[in-house]
């Protein structure tokens, strides 16, 4: 119960004589209000437990914006700013010079479809400046229209998009930029991408490269038909083989190709290192040539040496008398100048002890006389 009026009755010399009042029961209203003060509490809960930074500020169809109304805890850790020192600030105060002409760009799509996602920049009170994606929604508000903006602090992403961007740019120029030829083939074993040194080899332009299949190139397998029955399938292990391929035009030169396949969500493709052997096939034929004749040339000198041994072993035609030997032709010589001609042995003269006893009796005899 509530007094809602309250009167006093005087008496005619002016004193109270009574007072009445008027009570209205009120407990409808006091539930209304409990019910209000726990919805705003959930509804200031969820406000403050969203990720995000959210600002509410009325907007007008002619792009000025008015002071924000409402913030999140999230949007004033974000901005270094107090609640109260928010409420009251326009968003062109926490946005840098450079980033407002985007923010008056995406506006005028803002007014059109009435919410809107885009990048921009936001500045906190310390000047700090930080990549954000913002999210704008027209609601209305006690017949105000009013903008729900969600902003969300990228930086972490920008720095992932970054380091993603440059070491796409490393890949792409060790991809343009080496010696060896480089394709990927598809599942249909068609070229899907090859570098600047595969182009030169074969001597195609990219539009012609792309498209090629692999039999339009490998002497070995010229045709579909005999290139799946040696690949019914992609190969799924790394290999590294050697090959022979066929220019635009016409010529041909060997190849050593080294391919890794790579398994992508559309399918496997594979990537080849091919490797232009043409100058080292010639450096080995020549060696294998120079090998060759430098076995040929060992194989005749063993033979030749293997002819004179033959010779000192046979039968030698020898004069019984005189002991000389007959040579190749027919001409009679003497036993050492036979053997020396015929090998590498050499002689040593001297008398054996029967020719020492008939050339030289009287020496040996005196020698054999004892003294008395």
């Amino acid at each position: 119960m509530s007094l809602d009026n309250e009167a006093a009755l005087r008496a005619s010399n002016g004193s109270i004589a009574g007072t009445f009042g008027i009570s209205r029961d009120i407990t409808e209203q006091k539930n209304k209000e409990e019910k209000l003060r726990k919805s705003e509490a959930r509804y200031r809960l969820l406000f403050n437990s969203i990720n995000d930074a959210i600002f509410v500020h009325e907007f007008h169809d002619d792009g000025s914006v008015e002071p924000i109304v409402e913030v999140n805890d999230v949007a004033c850790r974000l901005l270094e700013y107090r609640r109260e020192e928010l409420l009251g600030m326009r968003i062109q105060e926490i946005t840098p010079p450079e980033a407002l002409a985007v923010d008056a760009l995406e506006e005028g799509r803002f007014r059109t479809e009435g919410h809107l996602t885009y990048e921009s920049i936001h500045l906190s009170k310390s000047g700090r400046k930080f990549p954000v994606e913002i999210s704008n929604r027209l609601f209305e508000l006690d017949g105000k229209p009013m903008i729900f903006a969600t902003v969300r602090d990228i930086t972490e992403r920008k720095k992932a998009e970054l380091a993603l961007r440059q070491e796409a740019i490393r890949r792409r120029i060790l991809f343009e930029e080496a010696k060896d030829g480089i394709v990927v083939i598809g599942q249909d074993l068609s070229v899907v991408e090859a570098n600047r040194s595969f182009l030169n080899m074969l001597g195609y332009s990219p539009e012609e490269v792309r498209q090629l299949h692999v039999w339009d190139w490998d002497v070995f397998f010229p045709t579909e038909k005999l290139l799946r029955e040696r690949w019914p399938e992609p190969p799924t292990a790394r290999s590294t083989f050697e090959s022979r391929h066929r220019r635009k035009d016409g010529s041909v030169y060997d190849v050593e190709v080294s391919s890794n396949p790579a398994l992508f969500p559309d399918g496997a493709q594979i990537y080849c290192v091919c490797r232009d052997i043409t100058r080292r096939k010639q450096l080995e034929e020549n060696l294998a040539r120079k090998v060759q004749i430098e076995r040929e040339k060992i194989i005749r000198d063993l033979e030749s040496a293997l002819g004179t041994v033959k010779t000192l072993s046979g039968l030698l035609p020898i004069c019984a008398s005189c002991k000389k030997i007959r040579n190749e032709i027919g001409q009679w010589v003497e036993v050492e100048v036979y053997v020396r001609n015929h090998s590498k042995a050499d002689f040593s003269h001297g008398i054996c002890p029967e020719c020492a006893a008939k050339l030289y009796p009287d020496l040996l005899s005196g020698a054999s006389e004892k003294p008395k």
